[in-house]
C-alpha cells in the first residue's frame, strides 16, 4: 500500500531531536562555534539519555509537553569530557517555570554526576516577549543567579542563515520561515524549499545524508494544501536526479517510521493502535478485503504502522481533536500539534466566536 505523505502528522519534538542527532557535529559548530573548535570529533559523541531520564523521570512519562531535551557527552582536545544541555522549546506558549527547570536540570546533574553543564534553551515561539535567560533566587541578602545560553529563533533574520558550509545553517532557516510572521504562501513556500534542497546539494553531501535533511524540510512546514505536497516530492525528485524504486517521500517516511511508532507509543498502546486504525480513510477501506484488514489489524497490534499515515477524513480529525481535548490540550495546542488553522479547530468542535 502506497504511504500517502501529505498527510503525515510528525510532532515536532521528533523532528527536532531526530536532525540533532543526525547533524551533531554541525548543530554545536552553529550555536557554539569557539567551542566547537576545541572538541574531538574524531571521538564518540554520546546522548545520554539514560542518565538524563535518572535526573528527570517524569520527562520520560510526559506525553503533553512537547519539547526537547539532549544531554550530550563530548571530548575535547585536551582529553578533558564535557556535557552539554540542548533544550529546545516547541510548544507556543509562554511557561512561567521555565527558568525554574532549567535551574533544576543543572542542580541535579551537579549533584548525581559532579559534572558542570554548558546549556542552551533555543526558543522556536512566535512570542516576542518571551526570552528568559537566567533564573534567580534570592533571601535576605543572599542570592543565586543561573543563567544559561539562549537563542530565540524570532529574533533572527536571514542573514543568520548564510553559513554556506554548515548544515545546520538551512535547517535553523527552514525553522525560522516555519513562524507566523515568516511563514511564506504554498508557492512561494515551494520555490523556497526547492532553494533550500539546492543549497545543501551543493555542499557535495552523499545521498544518504541529504534524503535525512529531506525528512526535516518535508515535514517541519507544510503546504496548507495538502494537494500540493505530492506535486513537490516529484519536483524535489527531479532536483535530486533521484531515481530509485521508491520515491523521496515514501523513503522519508520509513525513516521516519520508529519515531512516528515511538511518539504514538507513549500515548499508550492501546490509543495508539485505535488511533493508527482511525486513521484508515473511508477510500482506503472500501478497497481492502476483509483478508487484508484482518492483516493490518494483526501487524498494528504489533506495533504502530504505515496505517498512523493513511488520509484522515474530517471525522477522525475530529475524534483525535476531541482525544488531545480530553488528555488536557487547549485548543490552540491542539491547532499547532496538528498544523490546521484555530478556526478550523474551533469548527469541529462546535465552539462559537460569539
Amino acid at each position: 500500500m502506497r504511504i500517502n505523505i501529505a498527510n503525515i502528522i510528525v510532532p515536532k519534538d521528533t523532528l527536532w531531536k531526530f536532525v540533532v542527532e543526525e547533524e551533531t557535529e554541525p548543530c554545536l559548530h552553529f550555536f557554539f562555534p569557539q567551542m566547537a573548535a576545541q572538541i574531538d570529533f574524531s571521538k564518540e559523541i554520546r546522548f545520554l539519555e539514560q542518565e538524563f531520564f535518572k535526573l528527570v523521570p517524569e520527562i520520560k512519562n510526559n506525553t503533553q509537553d512537547r519539547r526537547l531535551d539532549k544531554l550530550i557527552e563530548v571530548t575535547m582536545k585536551t582529553g578533558e569530557v564535557r556535557w552539554l544541555l540542548i533544550h529546545i522549546e516547541i510548544q507556543g506558549y509562554v511557561d512561567k517555570n521555565f527558568t525554574k527547570r532549567m535551574f533544576e536540570y543543572f542542580y541535579r546533574i551537579l549533584e548525581m554526576y559532579q559534572k558542570p553543564i554548558t546549556a542552551l534553551a533555543i526558543f522556536t515561539d512566535d512570542d516576542p516577549n518571551f526570552h528568559p535567560t537566567e533564573h534567580r533566587i534570592s533571601c535576605w541578602g543572599t542570592e543565586m543567579v543561573y543563567r544559561f545560553n539562549t537563542y530565540k529563533l524570532s529574533e533572527k533574520t536571514l542573514a543568520d542563515f548564510q553559513d554556506k558550509n554548515n548544515v545546520f545553517s538551512i535547517i535553523m532557516e527552514m525553522a525560522w520561515h516555519n513562524l507566523k510572521k515568516n511563514k511564506p504562501g504554498d508557492t512561494a513556500l515551494a520555490d523556497l524549499k526547492l532553494q533550500i534542497i539546492r543549497r545543501f546539494l551543493e555542499m557535495g553531501y552523499s545521498k544518504n545524508r541529504i534524503r535525512k535533511i529531506l525528512l526535516f524540510l518535508g515535514f517541519y512546514i507544510n503546504f496548507e494544501d495538502k494537494s500540493l505536497t505530492e506535486n513537490f516530492i516529484y519536483k524535489m525528485n527531479e532536483v535530486t536526479h533521484y531515481t530509485g524504486v521508491k520515491d523521496i517521500g515514501e523513503v522519508l517516511a520509513e525513516q521516519l517510521g520508529d519515531e512516528i511508532k515511538e511518539f504514538y507509543r507513549e500515548k499508550g498502546f492501546k490509543e495508539a493502535m485505535e488511533m493508527a486504525m482511525e486513521k484508515v480513510t473511508e477510500e482506503v477501506t472500501q478497497e481492502i478485503t476483509e483478508q487484508v484488514t484482518q492483516e493490518i489489524t494483526e501487524q498494528v497490534t504489533q506495533e504502530v504502522t504505515e496505517q498512523v499515515t493513511q488520509e484522515v477524513t474530517e471525522q477522525v480529525t475530529q475524534a483525535n481533536i476531541l482525544k488531545l481535548q480530553k488528555h488536557g490540550f487547549a485548543i490552540q495546542q491542539i491547532a499547532e500539534m496538528l498544523e490546521i488553522p484555530l478556526e478550523e479547530v474551533k469548527r469541529l468542535l462546535g465552539i462559537s466566536d460569539d
